[in-house]
């Protein structure tokens, strides 16, 4: 038996026996969050925590950003989380980037992308943001921090802490590397849920276009770059490691090629071939 997990239902039947696993209970939802700070293990917190979780739709990731949060702010209530929730219900008509998420607005509510534009706010303009924005465009599993410091032009111990802020916001894992080779060619492994790169795409797309084209020009340029190393036998396996998030970064970028300057679709023909010739 193979278990798969999907937002998108349709002609499942065909093939697979859908199980529908639905939300967290109220109860685990409380859990979630009284597990960001030690002092709501009395309770007295539990009516306003219950509140948030009720506001986030009792979703995991959503709670998993709350609780990441509460814990970033440790001198902020869960009343004063809920209150900043409640007035920032956005007006955006796609407050996810597939369309197809948004038909299911009672699943994914707009009080998710409003939870993490909470995280996302007080990083702009800076390395984790960069970062950030770099890994929302390439596959969600086991991205080389290396690459990412290359995308943000960031030296190594600059994006270990840029990708340290973002993993105590939840926004990423951060994986070590036991093997000593690996270690030293990729610093790291990162993954990040594939609705938040979602968000992180059309929040990057509409709030710094100028900024998400210079990240996205590095990425492909440090791609590019490992791709066409043959130097080496053992370049091979970098090379490996590095084509889902070039295929991943081709694809978006051709989606949003009519978007792009001329200098920037030439570039993205050559990344193409680039991709399709390894």
């Amino acid at each position: 038996r193979v278990l798969l997990t999907t937002r998108f239902t349709e002609r499942l039947e065909e093939f697979a026996q859908p199980f529908e696993l639905g939300v967290l209970s109220a109860a685990d939802a409380l859990l979630i969050l009284k597990a960001a700070r030690p002092e709501f293990k009395d309770g007295r917190a539990d009516k306003n925590l219950g509140a948030v979780a009720e506001h986030l739709g009792f979703l995991g990731l959503a709670l998993g950003y709350a609780a990441a949060w509460l814990s970033v702010h440790p001198l902020k209530t869960p009343a004063e989380l809920l209150a900043a929730l409640q007035p920032a219900e956005l007006d955006a008509a796609h407050p996810l980037e597939d369309p197809r998420l948004t038909t299911r607005a009672a699943k994914y509510p707009r009080s998710l992308v409003n939870m993490l534009e909470l995280h996302l706010k007080p990083l702009d303009g800076t390395p984790a943001m960069a970062v950030a924005v770099a890994a929302a465009f390439c596959d969600p599993d086991r991205i080389p921090v290396a690459l990412l410091a290359a995308a943000a032009g960031l030296s190594r111990d600059e994006a270990e802490e840029a990708v340290s802020k973002l993993k105590g916001r939840s926004v990423v894992t951060l994986s070590a590397i036991d093997d000593p080779a690996l270690a030293a060619a990729d610093w790291g492994y990162v993954a990040l849920h594939r609705l938040t790169q979602s968000m992180l795409r059309r929040r990057a797309w509409t709030v710094d276009r100028a900024g998400t084209l210079a990240v996205l020009a590095r990425l492909r340029s440090a791609l590019v770059d490992v791709l066409e190393d043959t130097s080496h036998h053992k370049n091979f396996a970098q090379r490996v490691r590095a084509t889902p998030h070039a295929a991943t970064l081709a694809m978006h970028l051709d989606q949003r090629q009519s978007e792009l300057p001329a200098r920037s679709r030439s570039q993205l023909d050559q990344f193409d071939v680039a991709v399709l010739h390894w």
